[in-house]
C-alpha cells in the first residue's frame, strides 16, 4: 500500500519531527490585548498620516484629507484582526504598499472634479 512507501514515510517523520522540536517563544503563547474601536482607529490614522508625509503630502493639501480617508479604509479592511501581535507593522506596510496609488487616485479625481 501507499502508506508503506519508505520515502512518504520518511518525509513524514520528518514533518512531524520538525512541528513537535520547534519551540515557540513565551511571547508568542501570551496573549495579544484586542484593542477598543477608538484605539484602533486612532492607530491606524497615525500610521496613515505618518507614510502620507513621508511621501511629502503635507496637512495642508487639499490633497492630505482625501487620501487618509482612503488609506485609513484600506488599512482597516486589509488588517481586520486587531489582535495580531505585529499589527503596527502589518499596518505599516498595507499604508506603504497603497500610498502611491491612493495619491494618484485622488488627485486625478480632484482634477475630474474641477
Amino acid at each position: 500500500s501507499s502508506s508503506l512507501n519508505p520515502r512518504r514515510l520518511d518525509s513524514r517523520a520528518n514533518r512531524l519531527s520538525l512541528i513537535n522540536t520547534k519551540k515557540r517563544p513565551e511571547e508568542l503563547r501570551k496573549p495579544v490585548q484586542r484593542l477598543s474601536d477608538k484605539d484602533w482607529f486612532k492607530k491606524v490614522r497615525i500610521v496613515a498620516i505618518g507614510v502620507l508625509l513621508k511621501k511629502g503630502v503635507r496637512e495642508k493639501d487639499p490633497l492630505f484629507a482625501r487620501c487618509l480617508k482612503s488609506l485609513v479604509r484600506m488599512c482597516m479592511i486589509a488588517v481586520p484582526d486587531r489582535s495580531v501581535k505585529d499589527v503596527d507593522d502589518l499596518l505599516y506596510d498595507v499604508a506603504m504598499s497603497n500610498v502611491d496609488i491612493v495619491t494618484r487616485s485622488e488627485r486625478r479625481n480632484m482634477k475630474l472634479a474641477r
